[in-house]
């Protein structure tokens, strides 16, 4: 992977920073890579008007794969956005089965999709947290699980928290 060129940097503040912002006062600001913390550059392209500006690896050969990348991307902008924004909403779509006979249908049982349920998880949770490694009552027979993200509330922590897992894809 020779050289790849990458949107987003860390500052020096763990601060996501959009190549777009960057400008040639910003050389003196040290950046690193959201998917492996090694240090990167920034390239402003002059001479080409119509080459995009980017972030690289200072050491060469060093890239991150694209998935790693992202992958470290979007946990840190999703925290970023449970961090700063209120309320923080997810919909939820769930299945209503009968109980019964249904009169519906003529199944003895059946499922019917309901509407989607939108719910503010500041509601319940007021932390979130990157890389977190919990335990919960011996998931799949392992000692341990680290969650991309964990929701958890710290003035109630016998809540449960929610385990958040990021899945890059490109389907």
């Amino acid at each position: 992977m020779a050289d790849l060129k990458y949107k987003y940097a860390l500052t020096s503040s763990d601060e996501i920073v959009d190549i777009s912002t960057i400008t040639e006062e910003c050389r003196v600001n040290e950046y690193r890579c959201p998917a492996c913390g090694k240090p990167m550059s920034f390239v402003i392209q002059k001479k080409h008007i119509n080459w995009s500006n980017y972030f690289r690896h200072k050491e060469d050969g060093v890239s991150c794969h694209p998935n790693a990348y992202l992958h470290r991307l979007a946990e840190i902008k999703i925290k970023e956005r449970f961090d700063r924004t209120r309320p923080f909403k997810i919909g939820l779509k769930r299945i209503i089965t009968c109980s019964a006979d249904c009169e519906i249908c003529d199944k003895a049982k059946c499922s019917l999709e309901a509407e989607e349920d939108v719910l503010d998880l500041h509601d319940w949770y007021d932390t979130c947290t990157l890389e977190k490694r919990v335990n919960p009552e011996n998931i799949n027979g392992s000692k341990y699980y680290v969650a991309d993200l964990l929701l958890s509330q710290s003035k109630n922590p016998e809540n449960k928290p929610i385990l958040i897992e990021v899945w890059v894809t490109h389907e």
